[in-house]
């Protein structure tokens, strides 16, 4: 019981991030096709939305092996 809850707590988790990720992404998607005026910005918006991608990437990680966990147990 306890392992289901945890996979579900993680699911929340990567769900929240890629909500994070598509804001981010929608925020700048009216403006991709300006010149870069303000690069520093654009640097700094790669960089949060590759850490949150990394995030997702190890939270689903975490989630495939709590699903292992939970299938052999059964």
């Amino acid at each position: 019981m306890m392992s289901e809850v945890l996979l579900l707590s993680r699911f929340t988790q990567i769900r929240n991030m890629c909500r994070q990720v598509n804001n981010k992404l929608q925020s700048v998607l009216p403006v991709y096709y300006m010149p870069m005026n303000d690069s520093k910005t654009f640097i700094r918006h790669n960089t949060e939305v590759t850490r949150l991608c990394e995030g997702i990437v190890s939270t689903a990680d975490l989630a495939l092996q709590d699903l292992d966990k939970i299938i052999s147990d059964k």
